[in-house]
């Protein structure tokens, strides 16, 4: 309703559509009230998950709140935490827990804490009867990055204090980044040929854990363009491994006092996300998810290695959201200036994840 409302400018329908969505989120109180007193309620496993992802949708769409999305997504995972991943593994709850998942990425610039579907736990068990596929392998390294930000966050804080522990604190922040890094290099050294349409999957593939990948390292000569895409799913996923490359090689880039590190690799990754995104308009928006290139986009907008590079991230991510009908979220995220701030004091930084919703 809410989409449709804003696609077509019918503001009677926009109106309705918040309506049930205050509807919805008194009725989710109500549930969670009950929830405490009766918290082996089955009822509450599909309810109490489906409620705050389609809260999570409407944000994106109407924007109340500009941590709406967000903050929805942060409680669909705490609820997931109390499920537990043994009560994942099939049915209903396994979807809810896939797509909980694969949404929390297009947040990972707004965690406090780093997020507990990040365990080993959460990456494992609920794969036990149905197997991980080429996004679930990312997302397993990508969940890891907001803890590496948090600890930078922390040696910062501990650098100004001049505290003893802030050289410490540095070498485990690099140790944990550099570590990741070489773990999207190998993410990449494996399954770069299956993305560029040169090799076809296989489901054993997805069983590596990149211990002994021939190419460790990915060049980044292989992001220059142009870059052939075989098709939308596989210029998705290289835009948010890129995207992901972004984040770590501008963390470790921030490390380095002489500021001159990563910088090329960094432009290069930006250039292939900006063509991505070119590769999903030529084919129309009917042809991707609304929101699939807003995290590479937003991660570009963040840690470009150039202005011009960065204006045309901002082009892109608003274009992409007119044409989508998300023009209020992608505008939110075209800005600069919130990450900015947030990059030098608290990194992904948001209202703790709980059970309250934005009002």
């Amino acid at each position: 309703m809410a989409f449709y409302g804003v696609k077509t400018g019918n503001l009677a329908l926009q109106a309705e559509a918040s309506d049930w969505y205050g509807r919805g989120m008194a009725e989710q109180r109500t549930e969670l009230e009950h929830l405490s007193t009766h918290p082996d309620d089955q009822h509450f496993r599909f309810t109490g998950l489906l409620a705050p992802v389609m809260f999570s949708m409407f944000e994106s769409i109407m924007v109340t709140n500009a941590a709406g999305s967000a903050q929805h997504l942060h409680a669909a995972s705490r609820m997931l935490e109390i499920l537990g991943p043994e009560a994942c593994q099939d049915g209903v709850a396994n979807s809810l827990f896939r797509s909980i998942r694969v949404a929390m990425i297009y947040v990972l610039l707004s965690w406090d804490t780093a997020p507990a579907l990040a365990s080993e736990a959460w990456c494992t068990i609920p794969y036990a009867h149905r197997p991980k596929t080429i996004i679930d392998v990312l997302d397993d390294i990508l969940l890891q990055i907001p803890a590496c930000y948090i600890l930078r966050s922390r040696w910062r804080d501990l650098t100004a204090a001049l505290h003893p522990d802030a050289d410490a604190v540095e070498t485990e922040v690099t140790t944990m980044a550099q570590e990741l890094k070489s773990k999207l290099d190998g993410f990449w050294g494996y399954y770069g040929d299956h993305l560029l349409g040169l090799k076809e999957f296989d489901l054993s593939d997805f069983e590596n854990t990149f211990d002994d990948v021939p190419r460790s390292r990915a060049d980044a000569a292989e992001f220059s363009l142009p870059v052939e895409f075989p098709d939308v799913f596989s210029a998705e996923i290289i835009a948010r491994y890129n995207a992901g490359c972004l984040l770590i090689c501008g963390l470790l880039r921030s490390m380095d006092s002489s500021g001159d590190s990563y910088g090329a690799e960094m432009k290069a990754h930006g250039e292939t996300i900006l063509s991505a995104v070119e590769y999903h308009e030529q084919l129309g928006p009917s042809h991707s998810g609304c929101i699939s290139m807003i995290f590479p986009l937003r991660s570009l907008i963040v840690q470009a290695q150039s202005e011009d590079q960065r204006k045309a991230a901002q082009r892109a991510i608003i274009t992409w959201g007119e044409r989508r009908g998300i023009v209020k979220l992608c505008n939110l995220h075209s800005s600069r200036e919130t990450e900015d701030k947030r990059s030098k004091t608290v990194e992904f930084k948001s209202p703790s994840p709980g059970f309250s919703s934005p009002s």
